[in-house]
């Protein structure tokens, strides 16, 4: 019976710390209460509240002491944000503090102060945090998105001012060992013509979303000056959604250029860099002040060289880790990586980049390889849609996404990304979210089947977009998962012996459990 007791009593405290864990999470480190207007840290990833942030005596994380920007080294976390908004948690502390849950776009400012002049042009849709949902949310709803992750991506727009995909068409993109997605099956092709695949796809998906963006060649057609601007039309291509050209004859236009082009030349990455931060650099101050940022995005098959070609040596890897160094550091872009080749050499330098650099850098490869690495860091109960993986190549400040490869989600992140995947209208899943991890497999459960399907890169077909087997099986602790299922077979038809199973079980463990004492 002691035996018995301390078990139970083992039980009860390990289930008390766990959800006390959880309950942690909500709460900011600083003041030690659920965090009111949550900032997240560029710099090392920590969340704080903004007022908890504006009192520290120095411009450092107060857990890892990375130091950050006073003005642009954090942003709002808007995932959390969202959680605690819907659960009713903090939104008393925000109204005494006399803080609001809203972007950090949405200022008193006159619109054309808050807008760069060339960086983006136009004002950007608000969206309310209070259920003031934008056209737009719901267009994206209309494409399949979930609502809950809709909303998401319009917050996130109003931080982004312009998106830059530069586009390696070196001669090595002539390569064979492409591969893209169409009509739900992977089908071989050169790497530019994966490259190209991406860029058109990016370019109708961000003009859905309202974002502008620009697609800059490596190697343009035509050779010009040295220290000249470059050319519209011919070193690049913007995709604007305020533009006199409607967008479906921008991204026409795009198809077009790309498909004049050819791989040619070696990989000056580098030196390209170093143009589009001579190019954003003249709109610094305009980015500040309107609190926007530039997302680049480098889709590459190979080392950075030398514009005059020639293999890859230590002194032009060196010239291009600084020049993201100073990218990222000077001008907060975020930066991504995304890789069209397996080649062990590249693939290689790109991920030590990725783990030894100070500032955020996301590696991405084509969808099934991505969906394959999600699977075994232990994330494998969520579907890896093309939509998700849209989102993660066309860098996104939430933190969730890119955790996907790097870890297993801890029970929290995994609750607040299905709870994202699960609301599929205005008012739809705002309710409670539960905090119990069995409470919240029920929830899932009960909205799963209302849920329409998407196309699982590993599956190769339509499945849900949540795995609730796998779900459980990694918010659940196996104890009590196998007393689930021995407590449904003890009332099945053959109670007797399952009960007897049980009892001999639990016989087994108590021996084990003497022996440890």
């Amino acid at each position: 019976m002691n035996l018995a007791l301390k078990s139970l009593v083992d039980i009860k405290c390990r289930q008390s710390v766990c959800f006390s864990i959880m309950a942690a999470l909500l709460d900011c480190p600083v003041c030690l209460q659920t965090l009111c207007d949550p900032q997240l840290l560029t710099t090392c990833g920590h969340t704080f509240c903004r007022a908890c942030i504006d009192s520290l005596p120095h411009n450092s994380c107060p857990i890892c002491r990375l130091r950050f920007s006073s003005r642009d080294g954090f942003r709002p976390n808007y995932a959390l944000r969202m959680v605690l908004e819907d659960s009713g948690f903090g939104v008393d502390n925000a109204a005494e503090a006399g803080t609001e849950f809203r972007s950090s776009a949405d200022s008193s400012a006159p619109a054309a102060e808050r807008q760069p002049c060339l960086i983006r042009s136009g004002n950007s849709e608000e969206v309310g945090l209070q259920g003031q949902v934008t056209d737009r949310v719901k267009a994206l709803s209309d494409l399949g998105v979930p609502w809950g992750l809709a909303r998401l991506i319009k917050e996130e727009d109003a931080q982004i001012a312009l998106r830059i995909f530069l586009l390696d068409n070196s001669g090595s993109t002539a390569a064979g060992d492409g591969r893209i997605l169409i009509d739900g099956s992977m089908v071989s092709c050169t790497r530019w013509e994966e490259t190209r695949h991406m860029a058109v796809r990016q370019a109708r998906w961000n003009a859905h979303v309202g974002t502008p963006c620009e697609f800059v060649l490596l190697n343009p057609p035509s050779p010009r000056s040295s220290g000249s601007a470059l050319r519209n039309g011919v070193d690049y291509l913007r995709i604007d959604p305020v533009a006199d050209e409607g967008l479906e004859q921008q991204c026409l236009s795009l198809e077009q250029m790309l498909e004049k082009t050819q791989p040619r030349g070696p990989t000056p990455l580098a030196q390209r860099i170093n143009e589009i931060y001579r190019r954003i650099e003249g709109e610094k101050e305009q980015l500040a002040q309107a609190a926007q940022r530039v997302v680049l995005i480098i889709a590459t098959d190979g080392l950075p060289t030398s514009p005059t070609g020639g293999g890859s040596n230590r002194r032009e890897k060196k010239e291009f880790v600084e020049a993201l160094r100073r990218m990222a550091g000077t001008l907060l872009v975020h930066i991504v990586i995304r890789l069209t080749t397996g080649e062990d050499e590249v693939v290689e330098f790109y991920n030590q980049l990725d783990e030894e650099l100070e500032f955020p850098l996301e590696v991405l490869d084509d969808i099934e390889s991505e969906a394959r690495e999600v699977r075994n860091k232990g994330n494998g109960w969520l579907a890896y849609s093309p939509l998700i993986h849209t989102i993660r190549e066309q860098g996104t400040f939430v933190k969730l996404f890119d955790l996907l490869d790097e870890r297993q989600l801890t029970a929290m992140e995994a609750m607040v990304l299905a709870r994202l995947l699960l609301q599929e209208g205005e008012g739809v899943g705002d309710a409670l979210l539960p905090r119990r991890p069995e409470d919240f497999c029920v929830w899932v459960a009960e909205r799963l089947p209302g849920t329409g399907l998407v196309y699982s890169a590993l599956a190769r077909r339509n499945v849900p977009p949540i795995n609730m087997y796998a779900l459980h099986a990694s918010l659940v602790p196996w104890q009590k998962r196998l007393r689930a299922c021995c407590t449904r077979r003890c009332n099945g038809p053959h109670g007797w012996w399952n009960r007897l199973v049980s009892a001999a079980f639990g016989a087994c463990r108590a021996r084990n459990l003497h022996k440890q004492c």
